[in-house]
């Protein structure tokens, strides 16, 4: 309703990891958008005039999971009333995998190795000492990763 999503509009997608039938859910994690169409910027307009009206306090209030996703919520209802549904390409799993969630995953839909990943989502995964047991990779990769991880925490270090 606050972003004027026709009815017509809403279809069902499926969650990656546990394969649900869910209303559209647009992860912000990963877009690929053509500027011209002006979705960024409706995403930003939409989302400062939702969070400058106290219509949501309440709903907040159930769930701090609520208000970190508004987000994704308002840049569904803005692609949702922006866009036909074929006009969206809803990307595979192994786009913007989260690596985190591995674990959650079916095995038949888990990656064998983070090399068959097209693009992952790491959040804080690199943190947890464990986390090369958790998904295996093999060269070039484990090479390359981590050396942009001691690259990374060097830098880090640095800037202390």
């Amino acid at each position: 309703q606050v972003c004027a999503v026709p009815q017509d509009r809403l279809f069902a997608m499926t969650t990656s990891s546990d394969e649900i039938r869910i209303r559209p859910y647009i992860n912000a994690g990963l877009l690929v958008v053509r500027p011209e169409a002006g979705l960024l910027s409706g995403w930003r307009d939409r989302f400062r005039q939702v969070m400058s009206t106290d219509i949501f306090e309440a709903f907040f209030a159930q769930d701090i999971l609520y208000q970190i996703f508004l987000h994704q919520a308002i840049l569904t209802g803005v692609l949702l009333s922006t866009l036909e549904q074929q006009q969206i390409e809803i990307l595979p799993h192994l786009v913007n995998y989260p690596l985190h969630m591995h674990q959650q995953y079916p095995a038949e839909r888990r990656p064998a190795r983070m090399n068959d990943l097209i693009s992952g989502r790491y959040d804080m995964l690199f943190h947890d000492p464990k986390w090369p047991g958790l998904i295996p990779s093999d060269e070039p990769y484990r090479g390359w990763l981590a050396q942009q991880l001691a690259a990374y925490e060097l830098a880090t270090v640095e800037e202390q």
